[in-house]
């Protein structure tokens, strides 16, 4: 029986970077080779070590199709990165360099490969690195005159790039954490009915953020309701005759899917769930009085 291996996400983000390098190191050789004028004294020896990134950057996109990209292999391309980039941006015109653009895709593969936290470490890194860059460059320079405010604004879109991926990272892995708990309910035994269905109900709570969690079900062949309830900490599991409770004033609701993003009490509409899946609004609250008196 043949089976599919699927590429791990890891695998993935690699040739994600690696198809990226490569674009960025065509695009930076095609504007060295349009260029005219001698950017920098170093121009020969930038050709040189471009020559060579970018024949780097292809056995490197190569290599994430079709060799193992695990173990040390991201940390390494990694920090070979940023030595690269620092040099160029050392070599061609310092603060004021049009490589400066690698070093924002350091910061976004650090994201991609290590969350918000392999951008902050990164960010933080190659702000470092910037500003050492141009003190070394402005202290051995002997052209008069400091750009601040391509320096400043530079150093801003670094920062600013950061703040914004590790916001971006912390909410993705709190989103990941919380579909991670869908995938965890809490199995009631066998023999604890009431303390599992307990469980379960206030695990939905923390879940959720709610102060509160009422069920209410129906058992085949049974002619009786059961109500489980949820509060603070303190469950109450109790049966109910079928005609004691209505679950909602809408029979066409009996068996459709809703629910109210606002205060129950105060809601006017509700997003109902139609046969095609998707989110209907509709005027009114089809929840009866004994159900929100439980809530």
């Amino acid at each position: 029986m043949s089976s599919l291996i699927y590429p791990s996400s890891r695998a993935r983000s690699e040739r994600a970077i690696g198809l990226s390098r490569v674009v960025l190191a065509s695009t930076a050789s095609l504007a060295l080779w349009l260029e005219q004028a001698p950017p920098t004294p170093h121009r020969q020896l930038v050709y040189a070590l471009y020559s060579a990134y970018s024949v780097y950057s292809a056995i490197l996109v190569m290599w994430s199709f079709w060799g193992d990209t695990t173990g040390s292999w991201p940390f390494v391309t990694h920090a070979v990165d940023i030595v690269i980039f620092s040099t160029f941006q050392y070599l061609t015109l310092g603060p004021s360099s049009p490589f400066f653009v690698f070093f924002l895709f350091s910061v976004f593969c650090g994201g991609m490969r290590w969350g918000w936290r392999g951008t902050l470490s990164t960010g933080a890194l190659v702000i470092c690195a910037y500003v050492g860059i141009t003190a070394v460059s402005e202290a051995r320079s002997s052209a008069p005159g400091f750009e601040l405010n391509s320096f400043i604004i530079r150093l801003a879109y670094l920062a600013v790039a950061t703040g914004l991926l590790v916001h971006l990272g912390r909410y993705e892995a709190r989103l990941r954490l919380e579909i991670e708990k869908l995938a965890r309910w809490p199995a009631p035994l066998a023999d604890e009915h009431d303390a599992g269905v307990g469980r379960m109900l206030e695990y939905g709570a923390q879940l959720m953020q709610a102060g509160c969690v009422l069920v209410i079900w129906e058992e085949a062949d049974e002619p009786k309701m059961h109500e489980a309830r949820w509060v603070h900490g303190a469950v109450t599991v109790a049966t109910l005759p079928p005609s004691r409770l209505r679950i909602t004033t809408d029979p066409e609701l009996d068996s459709a899917t809703f629910l109210s993003t606002g205060t129950v009490r105060e809601a006017h509409a509700i997003a109902l769930a139609d046969h095609a899946g998707r989110l209907v609004r509709r005027e009114g609250m089809p929840l009866p009085t004994s159900i929100l008196d439980r809530l």
